[in-house]
């Protein structure tokens, strides 16, 4: 089982990997992409520094699934499948996407890292890609992972946004390529309107 679950892991994370290179740069936000080997879509990282914020409020946000319509943009459904302590989820999402493309769906574990002295903590996220029948009105999301990195500077908290997925289906390469900067963009500017209210 061990084996099973470790193979399943290794096979969701991105292999071979090019260099970051910018994207978008306003509102302090950065966004990244690079390349992942064997797959036509690129991993991007959000980058951004949240003023006068603790740490623990920001974890509470990139961890709380039932606030995940509120964080991700075109989050259409966000429940939670089993809860595993205050950080740890398996969880389901749905995700809205344009016309004429189909709607994704995926079941994700969420796995959270704390540092011993409180400065930091790791979110860790991956696809599982059996828990739950599908859907054949979506197109289930099989193959992803990501992390939420967060550090507390003085009164401020660092993040980064780092994700990697395959959609699945047929996706124009226009509207994958603009997902991967304007997603985590604009779930970066939903998370400084959440920590600010």
């Amino acid at each position: 089982m061990i084996l099973i679950a470790a193979i399943a892991l290794l096979t969701a994370l991105p292999t071979g990997i090019g260099e970051w290179s910018l994207k978008k740069d306003q509102d302090d936000i950065k966004v990244y992409t690079r390349s992942v080997e064997g797959s036509a879509i690129a991993e991007f990282k959000a980058v951004t520094t949240l003023n006068n914020a603790r740490l623990a409020d920001v974890l509470d946000i990139v961890t709380n699934v039932s606030g995940f319509m509120e964080l991700f943009p075109n989050c259409a459904e966000a429940t939670v499948l089993e809860q595993q302590g205050r950080y740890n989820t398996v969880h389901y999402i749905r995700t809205d996407v344009p016309f004429p493309v189909s709607d994704r769906d995926g079941v994700y574990e969420q796995r959270t890292e704390m540092d011993p002295a409180g400065g930091a903590a790791t979110v860790t996220i991956r696809a599982l890609s059996d828990r739950i029948p599908e859907n054949k009105k979506l197109v289930r999301i099989t193959r992803a992972s990501g992390t939420w990195k967060l550090t507390q500077a003085g009164s401020n908290v660092n993040v980064i946004y780092q994700f990697h997925g395959e959609p699945g289906g047929a996706v124009p390469a226009w509207l994958a390529n603009s997902f991967i900067v304007d997603q985590p963009f604009g779930t970066m500017q939903n998370l400084r309107k959440i920590v600010a209210q």
